[in-house]
């Protein structure tokens, strides 16, 4: 009637044909008592259940019971809570427990002290997993109560992860060791550098081991041809600049007498919520031995140049010398065969006359060699007549070689009329050379020369034959030097490694496509300046002064 909730015990009792008894009582204290008591254990599972943990509870005063095996004790050991709570150690038919484990909880059990350790563990499935364990005994102030309590944690992850930075560490002990690595980090809040020079080799007496040292005490052992450089690098790190710090330089560390090369590499560790560094790390090596093969390599690569230099020097100037008496012979080769006109003198200076004109080429080519070496070699562009100068090339070359009837020789011009501003002397120089080079591997078929339509700012020119052709592995070798696949064959072996120089001078290349038994086709491309025809180029000003007065 006061309106408040009761928990009530009735019972009802017989007590004659017209009356019965009924005995209620009030049990609110008991059943709120229950109903709390119901929550404190529901809540208590819930929480066991949801710990990452594997927790175990056992009754010690009723022989070892098991009360609590939680979710994850589950998991772990793979066995089922249903088949554990209420059982003891010795209902399990064929489990066995290792002494230690035995030996672990009779200790706890007796001394009243938790004790943890680690240990490998193999579950039914056969999977092995590292555990971290924790045994522990809780006692009931008011009785004799006592529960051992077991937790276990997986740590197998954490352990691999652990024997993986040892393994780093090892290494990177051993590389600091090996290249002598002085490691650092810098807390800038401090203004303080900690420095491990356990590996650190002094030039004198120089502190090894753990060196702690100001940033000042630092920039003052840099020489100072170095130090407002090296400053302002470690500002700039400092300041947020997002550039990598890789720097050389000259430092007479405290103790020593004598300066070292180093070379540091730093980075941000740390910053704040700002963004603001707070710490650098980074690391030192000393390079005085590099900077010293450097020094020395670069002496020897000056003496080489210089040398080379010398080298083609002489022979760009012993042209003269050596063409006037290779002409005196050439000339007096060809009056000799005019006044000896029996057939007998004929052959004899025939074979005078082809030696002497393969020493003449070979003699050129190293005359050229030696002045694209030196930069002597002439380049004068002007303004070229592809076709008429290719015309020229078709008839010198009939004319000169005796092709024989089995091959044809032939200029296939791609446009009417091609006018190019370029190097007319070298371009001319490089088709002739893959011409005789064509002639000598070419017994039959033809030899045909040209251009493809400029594109792009630039023009191919092509020499295609029905020759021996190349093997495709060898393709790329015969742009070297002294380079000749058939040793039977005349020639030097530099006329085409002249033409890929003359190329590269000329801001082009060459090249050459190739099969075997079919031929060869050898292309060198250049970028071109076209010369329009006089009427085209007035209109071409014009234009150009009218988009100027618009402009």
């Amino acid at each position: 009637m006061q309106g408040e909730s009761l928990y009530v015990s009735v019972h009802i009792a017989y007590y004659d044909k017209n009356h019965v008894l009924g005995f209620v009582r009030n049990i609110s204290d008991i059943e709120n008592e229950r109903i709390r008591n119901e929550r404190s254990n529901f809540f208590l599972k819930s929480l066991l259940d949801n710990l990452p943990i594997a927790t175990i509870v056992k009754d010690i005063n009723d022989r070892g019971k098991y009360l609590v095996w939680n979710k994850k004790a589950a998991e772990m050991v793979n066995t089922d809570a249903s088949h554990i709570i209420g059982k003891r150690e010795e209902d399990f038919i064929g489990k066995e427990r290792t002494d230690f484990l035995v030996e672990a909880e009779r200790e706890v059990i007796e001394n009243g002290k938790p004790k943890s350790f680690v240990k490998r563990f193999t579950n039914r499935d056969g999977q092995t997993k590292i555990l971290s364990i924790h045994k522990a005994l809780v006692c009931f102030p008011k009785g004799n109560e006592r529960w051992l309590v077991s937790s276990s944690l997986d740590i197998t992850e954490l352990e691999m992860q652990r024997k993986q930075i040892e393994l780093m560490n090892r290494h990177y002990m051993f590389v600091m060791q090996a290249i002598g690595l002085i490691s650092w980090t810098w807390d800038l809040r401090k203004d303080e550098i900690t420095c491990n020079r356990s590996y650190f080799t002094p030039k004198t007496h120089a502190a090894t081991g753990t060196v702690i040292e100001k940033g000042d005490d630092y920039y003052s052992q840099i020489i100072p041809e170095h130090r407002e450089r090296i400053r302002q690098a470690f500002d700039n790190l400092k300041n947020g600049t997002p550039s990598p710090f890789n720097e050389e330089y000259q430092i007479i560390y405290e103790g020593d007498d004598v300066p070292s090369w180093a070379e540091t590499f730093a980075i941000v560790s740390e910053r704040d919520r700002n963004g603001k560094p707070l710490v650098l790390v980074g690391a030192t090596r000393l390079i005085d031995e590099r900077k010293k093969l450097d020094q020395e390599l670069l002496h020897a690569k000056e003496r080489a140049e210089e040398a080379n230099r010398l080298k083609s020097a002489f022979l760009a100037n012993m042209s003269h010398e050596i063409r006037t008496p290779l002409n005196a012979i050439v000339g007096f080769s060809a009056l000799l065969a005019d006044t000896h006109p029996n057939e007998e003198s004929k052959e004899y200076v025939h074979i005078i006359e082809s030696n002497n004109q393969l020493l003449l080429q070979l003699i050129n080519d190293i005359l050229d060699i030696s002045k694209i070496e030196s930069g002597t070699l002439e380049f004068v562009y002007g303004d070229m007549d592809v076709n008429g100068s290719f015309n020229e090339i078709e008839s010198a070359t009939r004319l000169k070689l005796d092709l024989g009837p089995n091959v044809e020789i032939r200029f296939l011009p791609a446009l009417d009329e091609c006018m190019l501003y370029t190097e007319k002397n070298r371009v001319l120089q490089v088709i002739n050379n893959y011409i005789s080079n064509a002639i000598k591997y070419t017994s039959s078929g033809y030899i045909h020369f040209g251009y493809y339509p400029p594109k792009e700012d630039k023009i191919r020119f092509f020499v295609r034959d029905t020759g021996s052709g190349i093997p495709k592995e060898k393709q790329q070798q015969i742009f070297g030097r002294f380079i000749k696949l058939d040793n039977f064959k005349q020639g030097t072996g530099l006329g085409l490694s002249i033409c890929s120089m003359i190329a590269e001078k000329m801001d082009g290349h060459v090249g050459v496509s190739s099969e075997v038994g079919k031929g060869s086709e050898f292309w060198f491309e250049i970028p071109c300046q076209p010369v329009l025809p006089p009427q085209q180029e007035v209109e071409e000003q014009k234009k150009r002064a009218t988009e100027y007065q618009q402009s």
